[in-house]
């Protein structure tokens, strides 16, 4: 699978969540999160509280609009410590198209098993600790395949209409763009999508959407 978000970041100095996926208790069940450290520096979470996989870059982001993409060859990950290596680099995160320095780590070596979904956020997180506070997000993808060769092209400026890419995203949700507050509809034409899915906005007014949009 494949994930790609752009974002803004802001000159906040608390840890700030983008994008939670998963579970509804995250000691015992398993997420993916993609958060900005309190250095304002991106950090990627996949695993429980407690047995994860996480990376975290080497420097801060900035203040400017970032493709953020995260690939996974649907290789084993696990929670052997020999393998570690094996496991983190079956996932792939790309900023702006090209790999960063960071760093990864693993807590009790590991994580295993399935990630079970049922709660996705943007902006906020499971816990309601560390909302995005002043951050701009927009063109939120999901494939179900490795697109980690094309995060150059995904990330090219201005933004690319992901409907016209040989691999189009299973979803798709420009979020400030081809929609009207406060619901945002998933517009892929992937002819696996088969939804209607859409994105609720929680807690917000319409000032609050993207007008610089990447």
């Amino acid at each position: 699978w494949t994930i790609f978000l752009a974002a803004k970041p802001s000159t906040a100095t608390s840890g700030r969540v983008l994008l939670y996926i998963g579970g509804d208790n995250q000691v015992n069940k398993p997420y993916i999160e993609v958060r900005l450290t309190s250095a304002g520096k991106l950090r990627f979470h996949i695993g429980t509280d407690t047995n994860f996989l996480r990376w975290t870059s080497g420097s801060a982001l900035g203040t400017i609009w970032q493709a953020l993409q995260i690939s996974y060859n649907g290789l084993r990950t696990g929670n052997n410590p020999s393998d570690l290596n094996t496991y983190f680099a079956n996932l792939d995160i790309k900023i702006n198209g090209i790999s960063w320095a960071g760093n990864w780590v693993a807590g009790q070596n590991g994580w295993a098993n399935a990630i079970v979904i049922s709660k996705v956020f943007l902006g906020k997180p499971y816990n309601n600790v560390g909302y995005a506070s002043g951050e701009r997000i927009q063109h939120f993808a999901v494939w179900d395949s490795d697109e980690r060769t094309n995060a150059a092209a995904y990330a090219a400026t201005p933004q690319v209409d992901f409907n016209s890419v040989t691999n189009k995203p299973v979803h798709w949700f420009p979020l400030g763009d081809y929609a009207t507050f406060p619901t945002y509809a998933d517009i892929s034409t992937n002819p696996t999508n088969g939804t209607t899915d859409i994105v609720q906005a929680y807690n917000m007014v319409s000032s609050n959407i993207v007008t610089d949009a990447r």
